[in-house]
């Protein structure tokens, strides 16, 4: 489990480097400069949308760190969707299919790992109708947003990446950095320059807090990493850092087949 958070800990710093603004909860900034803390003590749980100490006798591992609202974590959407979308992938290669199975792979997991109750039912539900790998991560995508206090959909967004922006250059650049339209719903997040970036990394550090405990560490990397590296961040300098970061574990395939960013 230490080798998990450490790996989870290395993305998450390289992800968070672009975005200074970051409203991260002090504890949660010692863990990630060094300082020995108590797990128990940094998570919470969250219950109607509130945070509450963890009882871990009451329904297992469903904690986030406490600067973090269930609407911060609207970037999951984006990483199982554009993460399927392969970005910075070159179209109809090796790679980009390695990275649509991961997307594929993490939408199976949300039922799982999503840090919030009513989206791992909802994921599940989507999940069951789906009748095709893409129908799938599309509707799970969406029940990511949908499942949220806020309820979000492509209009809570001043541009969004969409099921119309898979394997469309265009779209997919047009909604390279995009913001929510009432920042008032989002808690860590509220002020950040890199609102995606933002929900990323909260919802990164609350998914591997539940794949830990739910022993689900080594499919959890193996879902995130490649879609990071493939340019679900929409960053092409950040895309090209965490690849050569973590080259020893994507594929050779994978690697041959980066194309540009933006």
């Amino acid at each position: 489990m230490a080798s998990l958070r450490l790996a989870i800990l290395l993305c998450l710093v390289v992800i968070a480097i672009v975005d200074s603004k970051l409203l991260l909860h002090r504890k949660a900034t010692e863990q990630l400069r060094g300082t020995a803390i108590d797990i128990s003590d940094l998570m919470a749980t969250l219950r109607n949308g509130r945070l509450e100490p963890v009882d871990t006798d009451a329904g297992g591992p469903e904690s986030i760190p406490a600067n973090i609202l269930p609407n911060d974590l609207w970037g999951i959407h984006d990483l199982v969707l554009a993460g399927y979308g392969a970005v910075f992938m070159t179209k109809g290669s090796e790679g980009a299919s390695e990275t649509q199975k991961a997307a594929y792979a993490l939408a199976g997991m949300l039922p799982k790992v999503h840090p919030y109750e009513p989206c791992r039912k909802l994921t599940q539900q989507a999940l069951a109708n789906a009748t095709s790998e893409e129908s799938a991560v599309i509707a799970v995508a969406d029940a990511s947003w949908a499942c949220l206090p806020a309820k979000f959909n492509e209009h809570s967004f001043d541009a969004a990446y969409t099921k119309d922006s898979l394997g469309n250059y265009d779209r997919a650049n047009s909604a390279r950095n995009p913001s929510v339209l009432d920042v008032s719903v989002l808690g860590a997040c509220q002020r950040s320059a890199w609102p995606r970036t933002c929900s990323y990394w909260s919802s990164l550090h609350a998914m591997a807090f539940r794949a830990d405990a739910l022993n689900l560490g080594t499919e959890f990397m193996h879902a995130v990493v490649p879609l990071l590296a493939s340019g679900s961040t929409f960053c092409a300098g950040c895309t090209l850092h965490f690849s050569a970061l973590h080259d020893t574990v994507l594929s050779k395939s994978f690697m041959r087949d980066q194309a540009a960013g933006f």
